[in-house]
């Protein structure tokens, strides 16, 4: 396993990738859940439904914690925790700007056309590991 530099962390989480996003539920067991990300100023956002179960477990326990994997050789990966934050400021706004990541242009007609209120969910890392399988 190799450490990967600042350089190569920041080159990996600029590719659209799917993040795997843990928040705890109230008894205390893992929630995962996969979503769209970006990484910028040092930070992880996402977004979801402002009733949806991750939205629910964060407004009780800020915890979070998330992996990031690639599907090919050589398999790399950052995992990353903290403690979260859900905004509804330029939530849509937010919400346009990480599905073009994925989908292109056609991301903002996606987003505007939910029936559901849009939340962010972003934190600055606590702790951040980066490593690469290297054959």
């Amino acid at each position: 396993m190799a450490k990967l530099t600042e350089s190569e962390v920041s080159a990996f989480l600029d590719a659209p990738r799917i993040v795997d996003v843990v928040t705890l539920r109230a008894d205390g067991s893992p929630h995962v859940a996969p979503l769209w990300y970006e990484y910028a100023d040092g930070r992880f956002s996402f977004f979801t439904a402002a009733t949806s179960v991750k939205t629910l477990n964060l407004e009780r326990d800020p915890r979070i914690a998330i992996s990031v994997a690639s599907p090919d050789e050589p398999y790399t990966y950052v995992t990353a925790d903290g403690i979260a934050d859900v905004s509804r400021d330029d939530a849509v706004e937010r919400a346009i700007r990480i599905t073009k990541r994925y989908r292109g242009p056609a991301g903002e007609a996606w987003v505007r056309a939910f029936d559901w209120e849009v939340v962010i969910i972003s934190f600055a890392p606590t702790r951040m590991h980066a490593w690469r399988a290297d054959p």
